[in-house]
């Protein structure tokens, strides 16, 4: 069976694309682990107290919204002087200490990946809109080099995210937005979402981001993981999450591109349930290194959980297409 080639179908699709996890892993290897959690389990960095304590409170296998009542929970033994809170001080600082270890050792550094940018920088901007599902750091590198930041925009403005997102996309701009959150994102004690100082060189801005994550008062504005309704109850606690959900990503456009997206209804079923209530009409889906029983396979889940008929596939490794 034949894929389209990227060069020979894009002129048809310019309104909106969505990158998943795939087009990560053609950047960096490493990034190619089932989750986040699972990984510092892995690296016996979650204690089984703390595992047991997610399934009761059906916060799925994410970090940020096990972070979320642990530092609750220390708020109220503080205030009502509790004995016995140093259990928890310690539990909510070694569960941030598991996330941002984990994350260090498998995010890759800017210097490894920065002959990748200016590509993935020029395939970003064929796009009118822009929605990224990774919560790595690779998007946000290609805007910052050189003069991309001033055609590609995230709608943030001195660290606050702007309600009039709509005014960015003069002068024919890229309009970039993040469906899970990132980790140049963060929340703060008050429920402050910003996005952190970028005035930090690419190179340095990992360490500059892990180094917020440390303090007490910021939590990383980051849904990796978890299945659909543990995502989406993430989602409805932050303004900036839910107005990109529920506003933004059902309606830009009538065409649509999906790279590097499983598309797995159980984990983004709130996401495909967005796209299918929304303004797209045609949809073009990347294939990446397929077999025959592969692509047919791959074809009929993408048609049924989609929901849209008028969908191309296309090869993930023709030229034009992301790094390639």
């Amino acid at each position: 069976m034949t894929l389209e080639k990227w060069n020979d179908i894009k002129k048809d699709f310019r309104d909106a694309l969505i990158i998943g996890n795939g087009a990560s892993i053609a950047i960096h290897k490493d990034f190619n682990y089932p989750n986040l959690w699972g990984e510092a389990v892995k690296r016996n960095r979650i204690s089984i107290e703390l595992q047991d304590l997610a399934d009761r409170l059906e916060t799925g296998k994410n970090f940020e919204a096990l972070l979320s009542p642990l530092l609750l929970a220390e708020t109220i033994n503080d205030t009502f002087k509790v004995k016995g809170k140093s259990i928890i001080t310690k539990s909510y600082d070694k569960h941030r200490r598991a996330l941002i270890d984990t994350v260090r050792d498998i995010h890759c550094c800017h210097g490894n990946v920065k002959q990748y940018l200016p590509r993935v920088a020029d395939f970003l901007k064929h796009f009118q809109t822009v929605f990224s599902l990774n919560y790595d750091l690779l998007i946000y590198w290609a805007i910052m080099r050189g003069k991309n930041h001033k055609v590609v925009k995230d709608c943030f403005d001195n660290g606050s995210f702007t309600d009039d997102w709509e005014d960015w996309r003069r002068n024919n701009r890229t309009l970039v937005f993040y469906p899970h959150g990132g980790l140049q994102f963060a929340r703060w004690s008050d429920d402050t979402e910003t996005k952190l100082d970028t005035t930090t060189s690419a190179d340095n801005l990992l360490e500059h981001v892990l180094k917020t994550w440390r303090q007490k008062s910021v939590e990383p504005l980051v849904v990796a993981e978890g299945g659909g309704k543990q995502k989406m109850r993430s989602i409805k606690r932050s303004n900036y999450l839910l107005t990109v959900h529920r506003d933004i990503l059902p309606n830009c456009g009538s065409t649509l591109v999906i790279y590097g997206w499983s598309m797995h209804k159980t984990l983004d079923g709130h996401l495909l349930r967005q796209i299918q209530k929304g303004s797209y009409k045609k949809v073009a889906v990347s294939v990446h290194k397929p077999s025959e029983h592969n692509i047919k396979k791959f074809m009929a889940r993408a048609k049924k959980n989609i929901g849209i008929q008028n969908i191309t596939f296309f090869d993930a490794e023709s030229a034009g297409c992301w790094i390639y």
